[in-house]
């Protein structure tokens, strides 16, 4: 139980360096890099910026891929961090993928279906 409570303490003390707010998920998806394979994993968290991921990936920081979503989309993506068995993906502009407006969008739908915190 304490180690639950030092990573909420660490998000807590984390988000106010992050440029998005968060959201709570638990979404299956599938994380595929050409030439190197292809992954399940479950996003924990997802903001307009990028996702959270409860697992590690085996690539390096930086590396590049996209990430499949079940009713939701695909998003090309980078890790922008790994520490602890998670991950970090960092949304990426890519021409027929995902613009500024559908990541407006992905802000609102966020908003629309986070869990009420009252």
């Amino acid at each position: 139980m304490s180690s639950n409570i030092a990573e909420d303490q660490l998000d807590a003390e984390w988000d106010h360096y992050r440029q998005h707010k968060r959201y709570p998920t638990n979404w299956p998806g599938l994380c595929a890099a050409p030439g190197v394979g292809s992954w399940n994993v479950t996003i924990v968290d997802a903001s307009e910026g990028g996702f959270g991921l409860s697992s590690d990936l085996p690539l390096p920081v930086g590396a590049e891929f996209t990430i499949s979503i079940d009713q939701v989309g695909e998003f090309a993506c980078a890790i922008a961090w790994k520490a602890d068995g998670r991950c970090g993906l960092k949304l990426l502009p890519v021409a027929g993928m995902i613009s500024d407006s559908d990541t407006a969008g992905l802000a609102l739908g966020l908003d629309a279906i986070a869990p009420s915190s009252g």
